[in-house]
C-alpha cells in the first residue's frame, strides 16, 4: 500500500513507507471529519481573512494541504487542535500570497 510522504520543502509523493508511529490515514480521516464538521465556517474565516470569497477558496484548499504536510513532517497523530492547525495555515497561505504579489 502506498501513502503520501513529505520531503524537506513540503513537495509530496507516495511512498511505500509511512512515517514512523503516524498513519497518513490519520491525517486524512481527521481533516475529512473537519471540512465535514467545520469546513463551511472555515471557509468564512478564509473569507475574513483574504477579503475575497474568491481567494478564500484557494486559501482553504492550501490550508489543508498545509496542515496534512506539517502533521506528517512532525509525525505527530492528528489531536484536538486540527482545526486551529487549519486556521493557522489560512493566514500562513494568505500571507505568502500578499507577500509573492509584493515582491
Amino acid at each position: 500500500m502506498t501513502a503520501p510522504h513529505v520531503h524537506e520543502g513540503g513537495a509530496m509523493t507516495m511512498s511505500a513507507a509511512q512515517p514512523q508511529g503516524v498513519c497518513a490515514t490519520d491525517w486524512g480521516d481527521a481533516l475529512s471529519t473537519l471540512v465535514h464538521d467545520r469546513g463551511a465556517a472555515l471557509v468564512r474565516y478564509a473569507v475574513e481573512v483574504t477579503g475575497s470569497s474568491r481567494e478564500a477558496e484557494d486559501v482553504w484548499q492550501e490550508a489543508l494541504v498545509r496542515a496534512l504536510a506539517r502533521g506528517l513532517r512532525a509525525r505527530t497523530a492528528p489531536g484536538p487542535d486540527v482545526e486551529t492547525e487549519v486556521r493557522r495555515a489560512i493566514v500562513d497561505a494568505h500571507r505568502g500570497r500578499r507577500t509573492a504579489v509584493a515582491g
